[in-house]
């Protein structure tokens, strides 16, 4: 199975990635760019082209609300705080999203802690032993020490989530797809059974093995637009 992976886009169409055989697109959130608090929050979202672009797509497009995606004018299917959906009988799409009702913010590890805990809850009702899961979440989590040659993920307030970290270690999805931190675009890691995937805007193809549900990814040779 093929899915089109990125994150972080910020009032972009999603990158130019070939659909062809794909069974769906995945967005880690970001999808648009709401303003602080006190500013318009229309500015820097091309509207007309995201909508034109997500009524041509022939394949489901799934989304994760970021920090920045505290509205939706452009009707993506967004998560907003838990959902499950089966993409094969054995195969889920966990989904983990969070925002502010207003205006951009940044949650605190109680607030997706909370998130986490009612996903781990839903997950384990609805998902039976041999099954299998793709994580799709804006959040990332704190990794093992050098997960990522040269890369060593602080733990600061807003940027990485150690409950996220134990929902991955608990749920052992194939992969995991993030953003949030564009500095790890195009970086992967694979922690235990999981390949922990930051696409970030450029994007790129992930492939889960339909007998062995083992993932791997491949970047795109897109340029990031210039922001």
């Amino acid at each position: 199975m093929k899915f089109l992976c990125c994150s972080d886009t910020h009032g972009r169409v999603p990158p130019a990635l070939d659909e062809q055989g794909a069974t769906a697109w995945l967005h880690a959130g970001d999808v648009y760019n709401c303003l602080k608090l006190g500013r318009k929050p229309e500015g820097r979202n091309d509207f007309d082209k995201m909508k034109s672009w997500l009524a041509q797509r022939p394949i489901p497009v799934y989304a994760s609300a970021g920090n920045h995606d505290c509205m939706n004018p452009c009707n993506f299917d967004m998560c907003y705080d838990v959902d499950i959906a089966k993409i094969t009988p054995k195969l889920s799409l966990v989904r983990i999203g969070w925002h502010n009702e207003k205006f951009d913010d940044i949650p605190m590890e109680s607030t997706i802690a909370k998130v986490v805990e009612r996903a781990m809850r839903t997950a384990y009702r609805s998902m039976k032993d041999g099954d299998h899961s793709i994580l799709l979440c804006h959040w990332p989590p704190s990794l093992p020490p050098n997960s990522i040659p040269g890369i060593e993920l602080k733990q600061e307030h807003g940027w990485i989530f150690r409950s996220v970290e134990m929902m991955v270690d608990a749920l052992r999805p194939s992969a995991a797809i993030f953003g949030h931190l564009h500095q790890m675009e195009r970086k992967t890691a694979r922690v235990n059974d999981t390949l922990i995937v930051f696409p970030g805007q450029t994007g790129g193809t992930l492939t889960i093995d339909d007998e062995t549900f083992l993932a791997t990814y491949e970047p795109s040779n897109l340029r990031p637009p210039i922001r």
